[in-house]
């Protein structure tokens, strides 16, 4: 999981494009957002989900560079907004349940914050720019 965390961080593209991604990002819901994005019913869950959306992020900014005359703009910028929200959420959770079992506490104890809460101080601490 550390592997899928880690290529999202490590993205780089043009500045004008994530500055959008982090302004869709504000609006993005994941049961409207991602069957629309990935063509699937249901969402997938977790892992599964963040590979995807590199996957498809990758064959959109190939179309970019190439200047493919198929590529979305939008498309692309609803891509990587799905994927820095996704990839928030799939830290937070693996933050969450890290704390956790190191506390050896159970599950009714350490809930006072939840994986939502985490993201939502992660954001607050980070800059995002600097890891897109």
């Amino acid at each position: 999981m550390c592997d899928i965390l880690n290529s999202v961080a490590l993205l780089r593209r043009p500045k004008t494009l994530v500055r959008a991604a982090q302004f869709a990002k504000s609006s993005y819901r994941r049961n409207v957002h991602l069957p629309r994005l990935l063509a699937c019913s249901s969402v997938p869950a977790g892992t599964a989900c963040v590979t995807q959306l590199i996957d498809l992020e990758h064959e959109l900014d190939q179309l970019r560079r190439n200047r493919d005359a198929s590529y979305n703009s939008a498309r692309h910028i609803n891509a990587l907004a799905a994927l820095l929200s996704e990839s928030d959420a799939l830290r937070a959770a693996t933050i969450f349940e890290a704390s956790r079992l190191s506390s050896g506490k159970g599950a009714s104890e350490t809930m006072s914050r939840s994986p939502l809460q985490h993201r939502k101080a992660r954001q607050d601490r980070l800059n995002l720019s600097s890891r897109v």
